[in-house]
């Protein structure tokens, strides 16, 4: 199978394309992902400390894409805007272990996404969420999940959004990378893309002053991966 074929079925899997829903849809797409997989952690390539906000502690992205479905339909025809510079991935997550073909369940972590001239842009705390590793040759891993806990938001276009928030991230593992121990893989390296859904709405102005006068404090209370 090609790794295009691996992705259609991921995402047919988790419905995260083509799906219709009650409200408008806000989708946060994201290229340039570089993770890294060790110690029961899925990181992304900069640190596994993270959850503060800060980009030193995160992956510097290609690109961050927003549209909307302002259709209803799952068709994200409105391109809002494309941010290609100081943007940003803060990745967390704990998995405890993991074999090729066999769907596992993580547990807990952060998945920020960062820009610069909205701060958090959208930061995430993260309970079960699903994985898999797939194929034989050559490797691929798909994680995704759905939060209703949303630690921060202040995304740019004036945008807020509510929840739940879809994610999900496709990785091309780099094969000379990967470490095992017996069927397990202990260690890898690789990248993809990501994305994320979730309900959205234009707030008022005196919303969106509210929002930013309480990052400040929502910082100091951040829980650290």
């Amino acid at each position: 199978m090609t790794k295009k074929l691996f992705v259609a079925t991921f995402v047919a899997a988790f419905g995260l394309a083509g799906s219709a829903w009650a409200t408008p849809h806000l989708q946060i797409e994201f290229t340039g992902l570089q993770v890294v997989y060790s110690d029961q952690l899925l990181c992304d390539a900069t640190t596994c400390v993270g959850g503060g906000g800060q980009p030193a502690d995160a992956w510097a992205l290609d690109t961050m894409s927003f549209r909307l479905d302002t259709n209803d339909d799952g068709s994200f025809e409105t391109l809002l805007g494309i941010l290609t510079t100081d943007i940003y991935a803060d990745i967390a997550l704990n998995l405890a272990s993991i074999e090729p073909g066999l769907p596992t369940t993580g547990f807990g972590g952060i998945l920020d996404l960062l820009t610069s001239n909205a701060g958090w842009g959208l930061a995430l705390d993260i309970g079960e969420w699903d994985a898999n590793l797939v194929g034989t040759t050559q490797l691929f891993f798909f994680g995704s999940g759905t939060t209703s806990d949303i630690f921060a938001q202040n995304l740019p276009f004036g945008l807020v959004v509510g929840t739940p928030v879809e994610f999900s991230f496709s990785i091309n593992i780099d094969e000379d990378s990967v470490e095992t121990e017996g069927d397990a893989v202990t260690y890898f390296e690789g990248g993809g893309t990501g994305e994320e859904v979730a309900p959205y709405s234009v707030p008022e102005p005196s919303t969106l002053m509210l929002l930013g006068g309480s990052l400040v404090m929502l910082w100091a209370r951040r829980r650290r991966a």
